[in-house]
């Protein structure tokens, strides 16, 4: 009963967590040039830590785009539902269904390629664990 007992402490403490947790946003503000652009998560491609900015790529209207945003990482990764987004270094965070595949070079280092783009995103150690074959 013990052990019972703690498990629904640990339970009741997430749940308390969540309930003060702010609701998760739908659409992302972001200026580009004297514009403010409201980009609907659903079209996030990837978030990337940029000095003192955060780097939204997206696509609009079926083309690659990208803005700037205020808000740093660490604090956008808590707002961001974690089935839908997955960090993979330290400063990047993709849209988990954007995933195609992660490569792992001849020096050990990882990449991830994502579907239909060109780019390659930095996997860093920490989170190469993701991607283990089952």
């Amino acid at each position: 009963a013990p052990a019972q007992a703690d498990a629904l402490q640990v339970l009741l403490a997430k749940l308390a967590q969540d309930l003060h947790r702010p609701p998760l946003p739908d659409v992302i503000q972001a200026s580009v040039g004297k514009e403010v652009r409201l980009i609907r998560l659903a079209d996030v491609v990837y978030f990337e830590a940029d000095t003192r900015y955060t780097r939204v790529v997206y696509r609009h209207e079926g083309q690659d785009a990208d803005a700037l945003i205020r808000t740093p990482l660490k604090d956008l990764l808590a707002q961001l539902d974690e089935a839908q987004f997955t960090q993979v270094h330290r400063s990047v965070i993709v849209r988990s269904d954007c995933m195609a595949s992660a490569v792992r070079d001849d020096a050990g280092n990882m990449h991830l390629r994502l579907r239909g783009r060109e780019e390659r995103l930095p996997v860093s150690r920490q989170f190469q664990g993701l991607f283990r074959a089952q």
